[in-house]
């Protein structure tokens, strides 16, 4: 998954197995900066801290100031508002590549499944989070719904989860998201 700052500089996230850094369990995310013409900006860094089980699926969004989010769906967890079998991590960093965070927990229940995610910045520090979600909140009890929550910049929820599809047939899945100039989004 790569994201573009307003000054060309670009990131470049995505699972690995076998993590330049801490993580060798199961696999893990890394990421690298470039300079708009292609040049490695300092060196590939592994953008989880938690390192049990499998960290994977990454996405990733710049504000327009140039920090960067990336979260993931994370195996394992046993933290904050857990999920038994998976849940969404976040980490935020400054444009040089710096956490500006510790990493953060963004979904979770008693017993779920979050996968499916995608990320778009919608002020700076300020971002949306769109997944599916095997425990739907609204009115998609089916099998797998399509959520969105909006985030501040530490990772405390600033809205509540909603569900996004109104079709509750079977499964609804694999979102995409994108945002517009003027603040407002598309969920697909």
């Amino acid at each position: 998954n790569v994201a573009f700052a307003s000054t060309g500089e670009f990131v470049v996230v995505w699972e690995s197995d076998g993590s330049t850094g801490t993580d060798h369990d199961y696999t893990s995310v890394q990421g690298q900066r470039y300079d708009a013409d292609g040049s490695p900006l300092g060196s590939e860094f592994q953008v989880n801290t938690y390192t049990t089980y499998s960290q994977s699926g990454p996405a990733i969004s710049v504000d327009s100031e140039g920090n960067f989010v990336v979260v993931w769906e994370s195996h394992g967890a046993r933290l904050g508002r857990d999920c038994v079998r998976s849940n969404i991590k976040g980490q935020r960093f400054a444009p040089d590549g710096s956490p500006v965070s510790g990493e953060f927990q963004l979904t979770g229940s008693a017993a779920c499944i979050q996968s499916g995610l995608a990320v778009a910045t919608v002020s700076p520090g300020d971002f949306l989070l769109v997944w599916e979600s095997y425990d739907s909140r609204g009115t998609d009890n089916s099998d797998r719904s399509v959520q969105v929550q909006r985030f501040a910049s530490d990772g405390t929820p600033m809205s509540e989860p909603f569900q996004v599809n109104s079709y509750t047939t079977g499964d609804q899945y694999r979102p995409e998201l994108a945002r517009g100039m003027d603040g407002e989004f598309v969920v697909v």
